[in-house]
Parts: C-alpha cells; structure tokens; sequence
C-alpha cells in the first residue's frame, strides 16, 4: 500500500470507511509531511496540529 500521503481521495475515503486507518493516522502522516517540507516550501503562515489531531480524534 503506498504512504499515506500518496493516496488518492477516493483510497483515503475507502480506508477510512473500512478501518484500514485512522483520521488521526492520516493527520499526523500529513502533518509529518509538512513538517520536513514546510522549511523549504514555506506554504503556511499558521499551523496547529493539535487542533489538527483533536479534530481528526473526534471525526474517528
């Protein structure tokens, strides 16, 4: 199975509705993304990733 952040929104929707991971698995994987990237990209002003995850544990 690829990275989670390589999945497409239709894979992302089918392994979130069969349990194959989580709503924060897939926040915290995105999250690990930005955060190795954003020091080059610089695409965000503001970050919150513990609202982020909050949000991600009441969508599961």
């Amino acid at each position: 199975m690829p990275k989670l952040v390589e999945l497409t929104l239709s894979q992302i929707i089918a392994g979130l509705r069969k349990g194959v991971f989580s709503s924060r698995e897939l926040t915290q994987a995105f999250l690990a993304r930005i955060d190795r990237l954003e020091s080059q990209l610089h695409a965000y002003i503001t970050l919150t990733p513990a609202l982020a995850l909050a949000q991600a544990e009441h969508a599961d």
